[in-house]
């Protein structure tokens, strides 16, 4: 097997688990604030993959202008990267105001089609038709785009109060180095085609560089599928919203319900009929559970159930039902017959998402990690056996 084939065969694994990507993406689309614009940005992916594996001698002399137009594709991820963290959280931009982001890459179609003599003309493009140039504007563009998303998403995190980054914090984390990933795997490609472009057609070893969205195109699914929550409800959405951050700041609020027509001896029905809910039907134990899904099962406004769970100890939509998850993390970890099950395992049953959100929560409700609540329970048990 020679190294074209070998560069083949990698390039058409990573345009197939692209497409795979996608699919997942679109089936988590109502969850995921910002798919289109993550979706667009494996789309171009797909698009630089497709082109290496065709003949470069058949595109140029039946597909020239898409294929120069190629050259120019990086333009694109920088502003489809911030906008995917802007929408993400929670920071909306007015759909009016999507294009300007674009608008570097109106040249270069301009260029790509304009045959002139006109020297003016030829100025204002040079830096659209010398592909040095467009190098250089790639990496600027990348450069800044990645460097807002990253402060975005740091700027997130410190809006967060402790108890709600618990939750967050792994997505965080991820998106933290996705966006930096991207602006080493993007910026790699536009150097490449930079030097391919002088280089040809002695510079084709280098074709073997874009395996590098091959492996980058694999790592984003292979953390989807150890993380499934990674792709799930997300920061920006409704059910963030409902629990008191909202705005621009995403910083928890005090809610007002002067006006709710809500007394107390309808809040109390209600934490009745909620604490009913969950011992009886153990709705905690969904780990996708939303404020709706829950207010509908009292039958309850969001708005009443949200006033109501404020009255509880642990206030809050969140801190109500992850302190009911908790519980029955407990009741399970001192069951002698779940000794054998994992921790994790434990986890996912009582309803967590994910295995640092259940320790956190655990530890912090308490005082000890999950393992060591276990290694205490059976080292009381030893000490009882030895008595």
């Amino acid at each position: 097997m020679n190294q074209l084939q070998i560069n083949i065969i990698l390039l058409g694994l990573g345009l197939v688990q692209a497409f795979i990507l996608c699919l997942l993406l679109y089936r988590q689309k109502r969850n995921l604030p910002g798919f289109i614009f993550l979706a667009s940005y494996l789309a171009i992916m797909i698009i630089q993959i497709l082109m290496k594996l065709m003949s470069k001698l058949w595109l140029m002399n039946t597909m020239r202008p898409f294929y120069s137009f190629s050259y120019f594709l990086p333009l694109l991820y920088g502003p489809l990267i911030w906008l995917f963290v802007r929408e993400w959280t929670g920071r909306h931009i007015s759909l009016k105001n999507y294009w300007v982001h674009f608008l570097p890459i109106l040249p270069a179609l301009i260029s790509l089609f304009i045959r002139t003599s006109d020297q003016s003309a030829y100025y204002v493009l040079y830096p659209f038709i010398n592909s040095r140039w467009t190098m250089v504007m790639e990496l600027v563009s990348l450069t800044s785009y990645h460097y807002m998303a990253y402060r975005e998403l740091q700027n997130f995190g410190r809006t967060l109060s402790s108890y709600r980054l618990v939750y967050f914090r792994s997505r965080l984390s991820w998106l933290r180095q996705f966006v930096m990933s991207s602006l080493i795997v993007c910026s790699l490609v536009a150097v490449i085609l930079c030097v391919m472009y002088y280089l040809y057609p002695h510079g084709q070893w280098l074709r073997f560089n874009f395996a590098a969205l091959t492996f980058f195109i694999y790592w984003i699914s292979y953390k989807a599928w150890i993380q499934p929550e990674l792709l799930m409800v997300i920061p920006g959405g409704s059910q963030l919203a409902e629990t008191g951050m909202i705005g621009n700041n995403l910083h928890p609020v005090e809610k007002k319900y002067s006006n709710s027509g809500l007394d107390k001896r309808r809040i109390q029905q209600i934490i009745e009929t909620l604490e009913n809910k969950m011992q009886t039907n153990k709705l905690y134990l969904n780990p996708n559970l939303g404020i709706e899904e829950l207010a509908a099962s009292i039958p309850c406004s969001k708005h009443h159930l949200s006033q109501a769970m404020n009255e509880l100890p642990a206030k809050g939509f969140y801190e109500c039902i992850n302190q009911y998850r908790v519980e029955e993390a407990k009741m399970m970890l001192n069951n002698p017959e779940k000794d054998n099950q994992k921790i994790a395992s434990i986890g996912f049953d009582a309803g967590f998402n994910s295995v640092s959100a259940f320790n956190e929560v655990f530890k912090k409700s308490t005082g000890k990690s999950p393992s060591q609540f276990r290694k205490q329970r059976a080292n009381i048990k030893y000490h009882k056996q030895r008595v």
